[in-house]
């Protein structure tokens, strides 16, 4: 028997003594009248509208996802190790080349040549069949998503739907002609998985087909594979979609309810609120209330005057008048019975006997009803061990249900030290990479130090070889300077000497200054074509360095005087480029001409053969 159906057997036994008795009728009305208004009662129960497109897919997904385990895809690792001769069962043919490629392992040839060659030792084989492929992983990824997925919203619409919540407030002030009872209840009541609101949950369809699918998901997670595939390392998004996820219609099913699973935004219910209020409160809620504020006044009386010793003595006294009215009234039947057999002229024996009859018909009742209360004694023993079996069961799967929370704990500290293992491998990767970034770029300074110094080397040569040329330049100039001006003063002084001779002699001076003006523009023209090539040799050399990469903030040319030798440098790259073109084609026409002659002396001297 539950609890309120206890309760609810003696508030009926009390009210059966209370309900008809004028006196607590007279309280009851007074109770009930009393500030009827400001009693309140509120419940609220909640009604949740689920969303079915979810939960159709999912029914939907499953069916191939149940196809996809039942393949059960597997890889065959093959495994090797050398052993001794004496424990081999069976070779294969990775055996036979093995031995070929070690001949080492032939410790001892037989005198005969006909005999049979035993190694000392042999490579033995062994496949194993491996069932951690990356298809059975991404299966076990997707149910422990859908078991999540699932687990979550079944359980906040459990709870929200099996919670019973309700509150009241009285607050009574009776006069009565001898009497004044004051008597204010605040109540709230939270009920969680209450009995007949998990009736109705139950009774959901749409709640059955969730608690269906969420079964189902564990079931196929408890299968041999999932259980197998779960010892391995669980697997990281994004999923890489490989030839069987995606051709595979089974997989791909699968792969295509991962994907709605993970993009899923909404939580796929909506909870309506029911509240419903009773302000003043029923008539008949009313009335067995103010009994209940009766028997709160009666229970505070006795306790608080000390009057319960007397009540039970009157109790007592009123027990005992009224088992006295009982005897009574059968001594007083015994008597009338009596009375009736002497007026009646019966035979007391057959009376008697009638009423042994009756007594024993009474008897045997009474040994029925007594079997009766044994055989219901024993049922609700059976019963009470029952509860305990069920509480012992009950006990045990929350143990089990500890234990898997337990193993999922430990599932999910080996996954997030899978991850820490794999991001502290990848650290060590890019540290790795780090530091061959490093020691490629010292060798790259490196390499660009010596080309640096080597370019270095052949500007100072060039350097070194422009100052020569600068130099004998200058030595020249002077030299024919000073001779010029040797022979200026030698023909000043016979012009002083001869101031008085004819004009050829002028002409001849004036002859020989333009002889070696000329060679003085000679010279520069030759300074002017040194500074070109210079400048060849600077383009060439900036166009290199260009080439390779090497350019540094040093080598800016958006200065103006920078750009303006820059300009310099082009024109005479271009003027050097047309020259050697020239000359390059100068060169081949000889090369064609050449070769046309030693073709056509060829042709004279096989037709003179001929």
């Amino acid at each position: 028997m539950r609890l309120i159906d206890l309760y609810y057997r003696a508030f009926r036994a009390f009210r059966k003594h209370t309900e008809q008795n004028a006196e607590s009728k007279k309280d009851r009305k007074a109770i009930v009248h009393s500030n009827r208004k400001e009693d309140l009662l509120s419940s609220v129960k909640y009604i949740c509208n689920i969303d079915e497109a979810w939960v159709k897919r999912i029914e939907e997904g499953l069916v191939y996802v149940e196809k996809a385990i039942r393949k059960e895809r597997q890889f065959i690792r093959t495994e090797g190790e050398v052993v001794l001769i004496e424990k081999v069962k069976r070779t294969s043919k990775a055996s036979i080349e093995h031995l070929a490629r070690h001949s080492n392992l032939i410790t001892k040839v037989p005198k005969d040549p006909d005999a049979t060659l035993v190694p000392g030792k042999l490579f033995v084989v062994e496949r194993l069949s491996d069932y951690a492929v990356y298809e059975n992983r991404f299966l076990y990824l997707l149910l422990c998503y859908l078991r999540d997925f699932i687990h979550v919203r079944i359980e906040i619409i459990r709870d929200r739907l099996t919670t019973y919540h309700s509150e009241m407030r009285i607050n009574k002030e009776i006069s009565m002609s001898n009497r004044s009872i004051k008597f204010n209840l605040d109540y709230g009541d939270l009920v969680k998985s209450d009995a007949y609101l998990l009736e109705a949950y139950r009774d959901n369809p749409l709640v059955a087909r969730i608690e269906n699918i969420h079964s189902l998901t564990l079931s196929l997670l408890s299968t041999p594979l999932m259980r197998e595939v779960s010892k391995a390392p669980l697997i990281r998004p994004p999923i890489v979609k490989t030839n069987v996820l995606r051709m595979d219609q089974d997989f791909k099913a699968a792969v295509e309810l991962y994907e709605y699973i993970v993009a899923y935004e909404g939580d796929g219910y909506a909870f309506e609120e029911i509240k419903s209020e009773h302000q003043p409160l029923p008539d008949d809620m009313s009335d067995e209330l103010a009994d209940l504020i009766d028997m709160t006044a009666f229970l505070a009386y006795m306790y608080g005057n000390n009057v319960k010793r007397n009540l039970r003595e009157i109790y007592e006294a009123e027990e005992e008048r009224l088992q006295e009215e009982e005897s009574k009234k059968a001594a007083e039947e015994i008597k009338r019975l009596r009375k009736r057999v002497v007026e009646m002229g019966e035979d007391p024996a057959e009376y008697i006997l009638a009423l042994e009859k009756r007594n024993s018909t009474l008897e045997k009742e009474h040994t029925e009803f007594f079997f009766e209360k044994r055989k219901n004694r024993e049922l609700k023993m059976q019963i009470a061990h029952l509860e305990k079996d069920k509480d012992y069961l009950q006990e045990i799967i929350n143990n089990l249900r500890n234990e898997i929370n337990d193993k999922n704990e430990a599932i999910k500290a080996l996954n997030e030290k899978y991850i820490s293992d794999m991001d502290l491998a990848e650290e060590r990767h890019l540290q790795k990479i780090a530091l061959l970034k490093e020691e490629h770029s010292q060798e790259k300074a490196v390499l660009e130090e010596s080309r640096r110094n080597r370019i270095s080397e052949i500007q100072a040569a060039h350097s070194e070889e422009l100052v020569g040329l600068r130099a004998a330049f200058d030595r020249e100039k002077e030299e024919l300077s000073a001779q010029f001006e040797a022979k200026v003063a030698e023909l000043n002084s016979e012009i002083e000497k001869r101031a008085t001779e004819n004009r050829q002699l002028r002409s001849e001076i004036e002859e020989t200054i333009a002889r070696y003006g000329e060679e003085i523009r000679e010279l520069e023209n030759k300074l002017e074509t040194y500074e070109k090539e210079k400048r060849a040799a600077d383009a060439r050399y900036h166009a290199l360095k260009y080439q390779q990469g090497l350019f540094t903030e040093e080598d800016d040319f958006t200065f103006r005087e920078k750009f303006k030798e820059l300009e310099l440098e082009r024109k005479a790259f271009k003027k050097f480029f047309r020259e050697q073109w020239k000359k390059t084609k100068s060169r081949i026409r000889e090369r064609v001409r050449e070769e046309n002659l030693s073709k056509a002396e060829a042709d004279l001297e096989s037709g003179d053969e001929s």
